[in-house]
């Protein structure tokens, strides 16, 4: 069976940050984050492997065919 996919909501969790924060990491807006936290978030979705669906989903869409 294969594993569920983290989602933003997990991240968050995981590096004890809100989902907003998440969501701002994700969509490169650091302004008024901290170092160690931009490093604890990277942390997090690089072990669980995290894949940002939107971009994934626009980077299919704009791929020739």
């Amino acid at each position: 069976m294969r594993e569920k996919r983290p989602t933003v909501r997990d991240i968050a969790q995981d590096a004890g940050v809100s989902i907003a924060t998440v969501s701002r990491f994700l969509n490169q807006d650091y302004s008024a984050m901290s170092d160690a936290t931009k490093r604890r978030i990277n942390e997090v979705v690089t072990e669980r492997g995290y894949v940002n669906q939107k971009r994934s989903a626009q980077w299919l869409s704009s791929s020739p065919r």
